[in-house]
Formats: structure tokens, C-alpha cells, sequence
């Protein structure tokens, strides 16, 4: 695998880069995430019976461990930290 010195990019400026873009490409590849070889993707955007969707659920096939990878810009609040909690608890 190659590597390449990564740049920092502002997604929220960013005309064509934006968080859909990024959802896509840790689906396509998740093992830029450092998360182990052995992510199966379950589901996007998964809705939650609790409101909201989830932007990304991962498998590990080997330990049966869950990942939900939430994707927000800016930075992380309170209130999306609560709900990433509460995702985890109902999937």
C-alpha cells in the first residue's frame, strides 16, 4: 500500500469535497479509519427509531465488534456526542 503526506482540507469550504464525499470513501475503503482489516460495511445512513440516521455502520467479521462512525464538521458539540451514544445503544 502506498502512502501519501496527507493536507488538511476544510470540508465546509470545500466545493466538491463535502461530507457525502467523505461518508462514500470510508465506505469504499475502510480501512483508512485504522480500525483493523476486518470492517464489513452494514449500513449508511441508517435511520434510528429514536430520530435521526447514523452515517456509517461497520462489522468487525472476526471479533463481531460494532463501529459507528459518525461524520459531522466543526467541531464535535455536546448534543452530538448524546445522540452518537444513543445510535450505539439501538443498533
Amino acid at each position: 500500500m502506498n502512502y501519501i503526506k496527507s493536507k488538511k482540507i476544510l470540508l465546509k469550504d470545500h466545493p466538491e469535497l463535502n461530507k457525502k464525499w467523505l461518508q462514500e470513501k470510508i465506505a469504499e475503503t475502510p480501512e483508512i479509519l485504522g480500525l483493523g482489516e476486518n470492517l464489513e460495511l452494514r449500513a449508511t445512513e441508517k435511520r434510528q427509531s429514536t430520530g435521526g440516521r447514523l452515517d456509517l455502520l461497520f462489522t468487525d467479521s472476526e471479533s463481531g465488534k460494532r463501529f459507528i462512525v459518525e461524520l459531522q464538521r466543526g467541531e464535535c458539540d455536546p448534543d452530538h456526542i448524546i445522540r452518537t451514544i444513543e445510535y450505539w445503544d439501538v443498533s
